[in-house]
């Protein structure tokens, strides 16, 4: 995808209930950079361990794809 860049990554959320909760958190919200799909989304590097504690309290589990792996 020539849409990545350095310091943006691709989190993915298994599931889509849990992708719309998720969204609802204003920590998370402020992260996406731009939607691929429903539970695909670009973030900036430098709020996934924010996230990363966000989905822990949640009990949400995510997989963040860095950029060029």
């Amino acid at each position: 995808m020539n849409v990545l860049h350095y310091h943006v990554h691709i989190l993915t959320v298994p599931d889509l209930k849990m992708s719309e909760e998720l969204k609802k958190n204003h920590c998370v919200s402020r992260a996406i950079i731009s939607e691929l799909d429903e539970t695909h989304w670009l973030v900036a590097e430098k709020h996934i361990p924010d996230i990363e504690r966000q989905c822990a309290r949640m009990n949400i589990p995510i997989k963040v794809i860095i950029h060029g792996k």
